[in-house]
């Protein structure tokens, strides 16, 4: 509990947000699964992968330095649809298809994504400012 203060507002900055958002990221889920949850092992929260998404698909439909509350408001609407699509498939017992999910194919997202992680840091840890681009040989 005393580390997801700080991981929240760490995948906050990830996702473009301010520090608020994370920590509401990191507050509210906890009160959910705590009243409707049924694992005591499970830990809820924020995930860095989620905030490079969520940052990746949003920047798209607003700028987070100018349009802040536009983009603040389309996470929360991003959020909001993710919450009722997990809610659905829940209640309409859609598990199976996660079977389907290969254990290669998870391991290969999960690295993927350790990667990207860790690359989009290289920015703020040598103080470089990199453009966006979609093909790297633009952005060497």
């Amino acid at each position: 509990a005393v580390m997801v203060v700080p991981q929240g507002m760490a995948y906050a900055a990830l996702a473009a947000l301010r520090p608020e958002n994370g920590l509401y990221s990191c507050v509210l889920p906890i009160i959910v699964y705590g009243l409707l949850g049924t694992s005591r092992q499970l830990a809820v929260g924020p995930v860095a992968m989620v905030a490079l998404l969520t940052s990746a698909g949003l920047t798209k439909l607003a700028d987070p330095v100018t349009e802040t509350a536009k983009y603040t408001e389309l996470a929360s609407l991003l959020a909001f649809m993710v919450g009722v699509i997990q809610t659905a498939m829940g209640v309409f017992r859609l598990d199976f298809i996660v079977r389907f999910l290969s254990h290669p194919v998870l391991s290969g997202f999960t690295s993927a994504a350790a990667l990207v992680i860790g690359l989009s840091q290289l920015k703020d840890l040598f103080g470089i400012k990199l453009p966006r681009d979609k093909k790297l040989h633009k952005i060497a």
